[in-house]
């Protein structure tokens, strides 16, 4: 786009040319144009080519100032040179602009514009900066700097500024910088000048950088890149790539630094940019020295060196002697560091040497007394421009004055015979004023009040609607004028109305909730304020109306929360209520059939018949529990799964084998069957293997409760959903079914069937709703298909892979029992209940190792202390006196590496994670299973 407008202005120039030479009459060359004309063709051809071809712009502006000179033409003359200065600035031909810029200065003084002459030692000060002549280069940017202030120029201030911070922060003066830069940032920020915002934020962060505060420098650093990005300022991104690459070799982070160095080394090359190609090359070689890479470190430094000698670089040269002298001093090369060092130390002498702080200080002061005598030179020149406007003014106002008294003497008749007329019109004008303004306030009140008001006759017809009306009823004023109450109340006849206008004459005012229609022919609830007012002998009526949608929309969701709530706290309370008679009923069992085994009379069959109910209802107790602690991860959000590679066929095979002893044992007449497809050994899930187990179990369980004879079949089958691979898993039955509104309800919590099922079925109502959470969590859906007393059928679908028979997936079947010899290893258990003791100390015995009890925290640390080559701790959490937590610490705190097992009675969520940041080894929930010990033990028993 912007080479579009360059291209247009061009032809533009060359049409004026064009008609020039028309008007002329001379031939076509050039050299027939204008002498003037000439010069601002010139000039405008640089200007245009100053970005995209250095060569043409350059010749054009030097074409310019020839040209000038000739017909001795000093303002085009001057211009010429200051774009030609400019030029040559940006083109980073800095040799060739110091000397335009000097010419301005010294040889055309008296010719400059204050502006120009500004600008212009402006642009010198800039270019003493790349020649390291920090003192010429502060004193041309503080002249710079007064006429900006004087012209209250904060644009240009802002830059100066910022400019005096760069040089104060290359003589290392960082506070002074930091304050020259923290005053340009305000006025940037101030004038909103992105360009601007992202040049101080850049050298702050430089400035924070030098001084080691890397997250500072760093978050100011990033403000700047994103600015410089946002407005597409690649030389400007590429400067503040090289500065954080910087921060972060200061951080000692030299990969990082390297990654960024690398970006802005190509940006500078599409510009061809030597100071920030050779200082790039400077930062890499810096980089690569810090990783000690030398051979990298010397490649790039010599690149940096050659472009910083062609170009006469001084201050890249120092940087690039020391860096080459630390280099080598790295390396062992004593005496070429020595000889990068004494170019290092000649060159920084040679540059710093001309401006010391009291020099700063000096130069301040001198600007200072400058402004001020400057500031005296302006209050003469105001006070003699004061006196002559004085003088001026003091003539014009006595010819005035004479003019005046001949006017009033002329028009004194005139007056006499007017001021009545002129009081009477002005009397009116002002009771008309009075009025057209209550008016309009009244009428801009009206149209642009939130409510819709609209007036209408008693025929219902509408005279008037403000804009909260039309936008309400979608109509624009002309429509909704040609409306009746009729056209938008569907509820309102002429008999309805008429009664309502009765009404409304004899109260005056009411309120009604009504719904009107719409253009688009739907309908919106209101608050209608119905008012009567009488004018000019006939009735009116005004209604206020209020869109109550929102308050509508509100007040139900607030009833069907209120319909929630109470149906929540309902099933909560019957929820409870089951809990008490499920807990109680194997409690009653383990209680009861405890008792009966103290009986001396029992043959071993009935003692074994006893253990085994026994057994069975601890196991219903525990499952109970375990969904109690389930749902309450659920409704936390806590709720964990562990996924692995599993062979599907071998899981169901085993669930096969497990449910068909449990329906022989309930002696139903029941046939189990498992449905697998041909060929599918191979078929493997990725999935959470006890979650998957319990999801199978609960539906299992399920229809063995509701279905008293027939069949339970039970499978899966490969289907396929757009391109996902997929197992529908089912479990079918032939029970006694599910009502259709109960199968809305189906997977909620605390859900059961319905009364006169209760008194028959036992169960929670927990189960369906913990699977269909898994199911969710393991990636699937979950469904059911039911008819009242044809049975049920419940699936879900989980994603599958195809396994090479040869890859064996993880195993979650309990470990195989092997013989286990510990009789070199020993334990202690830390164990204040007796029972608990008795019984780890049971599952233990077979392996030989030998056990130690303590019964307290304080026991166990004394123990621990006479046993020093204890093998494993199993510490209770809840003892007397210390806790386990603190005794594992101060166990660990005589030997860390001893492995100490958590056992607590505890197990919701997030209590093994805790119990290892407390300082356990493992973890294991009460009551223990011995499976589950051995297999705890073997991972830290060798």
């Amino acid at each position: 786009m912007k080479n579009f407008i360059n291209l247009l202005i061009f032809i533009i120039l060359f049409f004026n040319l064009f008609l020039v030479h028309s008007q002329t009459n001379n031939s076509d060359s050039i050299k027939n144009i204008p002498a003037d004309k000439k010069i601002d063709f010139y000039i405008q051809s640089g200007i245009l080519n100053k970005q995209t071809n250095f060569r043409i712009a350059e010749n054009s502006f030097l074409l310019a100032k020839k040209t000038a000179d000739s017909i001795k033409s000093y303002d085009k003359s001057i211009e010429s040179l200051y774009h030609l200065g400019k030029l040559y600035y940006y083109h980073f031909e800095f040799t060739k602009a110091l000397e335009v810029f000097n010419a301005l200065i010294e040889k055309n003084s008296l010719l400059l514009s204050d502006q120009i002459r500004a600008e212009s030692n402006h642009f010198l000060g800039l270019t003493y900066i790349r020649f390291n002549n920090y003192e010429k280069s502060l004193v041309y940017i503080q002249q710079a700097l007064y006429y900006y202030e004087s012209k209250g120029s904060k644009p240009e201030i802002a830059l100066a500024l910022k400019d005096i911070g760069n040089v104060y922060l290359s003589l290392g003066n960082q506070n002074s910088a930091l304050d020259q830069y923290q005053k340009a940032l305000v006025i940037f920020l101030e004038l909103k000048d992105d360009e601007g915002i992202a040049m101080c934020y850049n050298n702050i962060g430089m400035i924070f950088s030098q001084k080691e505060n890397f997250p500072l420098a760093l978050d100011y650093l990033n403000k700047a890149l994103e600015l410089k990005k946002k407005n597409k300022n690649l030389q400007g991104y590429a400067n503040t790539l090289g500065n954080i690459g910087n921060a972060f070799i200061k951080a000692g982070e030299y990969n990082k630094s390297l990654n960024y160095f690398f970006q802005a080394l190509e940006i500078y090359k599409e510009f061809n940019n030597p100071s920030g190609l050779s200082e790039i090359y400077n930062c890499l070689g810096d980089a690569y020295l810090g990783q000690k890479d030398y051979n990298n470190a010397v490649k790039y430094l010599n690149n940096g060196k050659e472009i910083a000698e062609q170009n006469n670089l001084t201050n890249l040269i120092i940087l690039n002697s020391e860096l080459f002298s630390k280099v080598y001093l790295e390396k062992g090369n004593y005496k070429r560091a020595i000889e990068f060092y004494k170019q290092y130390s000649t060159l920084k002498d040679s540059v710093f040497e001309s401006l010391t702080n009291q020099q700063i200080a000096d130069y301040r002061t001198i600007y200072n007394n400058l402004k001020i005598e400057n500031e005296l030179i302006l209050q003469e020149r105001q006070i003699l421009r004061q006196k002559y406007q004085f003088n001026f003014i003091l003539v014009i106002l006595i010819t005035s004055l004479v003019f005046l008294i001949l006017l009033i003497l002329q028009n004194r008749q005139i007056r006499k015979k007017s001021r009545r007329i002129q009081s009477i019109n002005r009397e009116l004008d002002e009771r008309v004023q009075k009025k057209t303004s209550e008016l309009r306030i009244s009428q801009f009140s009206v149209d642009l009040a939130i409510d819709a008001i609209i007036w209408m006759k008693k025929d219902g017809r509408f005279i008037y609607a403000n804009n909260s009306a039309c936008n309400l009823l979608g109509y624009s004023e002309s429509e909704i004028l040609e409306l009746s109450v009729f056209d938008i109340v569907q509820e309102f006849s002429q008999d309805v109305w008429q009664e309502y206008w009765n009404k409304l004459k004899k109260n005056k005012s009411y309120v009604i909730q009504l719904y009107y229609k719409t253009k688009q022919g739907s309908e919106i609830p209101v608050e209608a304020a119905f008012n009567i007012r009488e004018f000019e002998g006939e009735e009116y009526n005004f209604t206020f109306s209020r869109n109550i949608t929102d308050r509508k929309i509100a007040e139900e969701k607030l009833k069907n929360a209120k319909e929630k709530a109470e149906k929540s706290d309902r099933l909560k309370s019957a929820f409870l209520a089951n809990m008490s008679h499920e807990i109680r009923t194997p409690m009653n069992a383990i209680t009861g059939f405890t008792n009966l085994l103290i009986d001396p009379e029992l043959t071993y069959k009935e003692k074994q018949e006893i253990t085994g109910l026994i057994k069975a209802s601890s196991n219903d107790l525990l499952n109970l529990i375990n969904d109690i602690i389930d749902i309450s991860k659920i409704e936390a959000d806590v709720l964990t799964i562990n996924k692995s590679l599993h062979y599907v066929n071998e899981i169901l095979t085993d669930m096969y084998k497990l449910f068909s002893q449990d329906i022989s044992l309930k002696i139903k007449h029941l046939e189990l069957i498992l449905d697998l497809e041909q060929d599918s050994d191979r078929i493997a899930i990725y999935t959470d293997y006890a979650r998957f187990r319990q999801i199978l179990n609960n539906l299992l369980n399920n229809a063995i409760k509701f279905t008293e004879e027939g069949q339970i079949s039970f499978g899966y089958r490969q289907i396929s959903v757009g391109n996902r691979k997929l197992l529908r898993f089912f479990v079918k039955d032939t029970g006694i079914g599910i009502t259709k509104e109960n199968q809305v309800s189906i997977f909620d919590r605390f859900n059961r069937l319905n009364d006169e099922r209760r008194k028959i079925y036992k169960g929670t109502g927990l189960g369906l709703a913990i699977s269909k959470k898994l199911v969710s969590m393991l990636g699937g859906d979950i469904g059911v298909e039911s008819d009242e007393g044809m049975g049920s059928e419940f699936y879900f679908s989980l994603p599958y892979q195809e396994m090479d028979k040869s890859v064996i997936p993880y195993s979650a079947n309990i470990l195989e029992k092997q013989s286990i010899d510990w009789s070199s290893k020993s334990i202690l258990v830390v164990e204040d209940t007796p029972s608990n003791y008795i019984l780890i100390e049971n599952f233990l015995k077979s392996s030989k190792m030998k056990i130690l009890w303590a019964k307290s925290g304080k026991e166990a640390i004394d123990i621990f202390k006479e046993n020093p080559h204890i093998d494993l701790i199993l510490m209770d959490i809840q003892l007397p006196g210390i806790n386990g937590y603190e005794a594992t610490k101060l166990i660990k705190a005589q030997n860390n590496s001893v492995p100490v097992i958590a056992q607590t009675a505890y197990a919701l969520a997030g209590e093994k994670e805790y119990s290892i940041s407390e300082g356990c080894d493992d973890y294991i929930s009460k009551p223990i299973k011995q499976e589950n010990l051995i297999e705890v033990l073997m991972k830290f028993l060798k």
